[in-house]
């Protein structure tokens, strides 16, 4: 098993209390910060994207 990124995990955190701080309070909103937590959040999510080769391969894959 491999050993996860902790720094990585950190900043996805971040990202996501961003996203439900700047839902919750409306006063929060900073424009710096409205445009960068979702792609920074796909960003650190796609490091770490396994390719399938298909989306078949990916199904046959998994119901095994």
């Amino acid at each position: 098993m491999q050993q996860r990124i902790e720094f990585i995990d950190l900043a996805k955190g971040i990202c996501i209390i961003l996203v439900v701080l700047l839902h919750i309070v409306p006063s929060a909103n900073i424009p710096e910060l409205r445009f960068i937590r979702i792609p920074l959040y796909f960003i650190l999510s796609g490091l770490f994207f396994k390719d399938y080769g298909s989306f078949r391969n990916f199904l046959q894959k998994e119901s095994k």
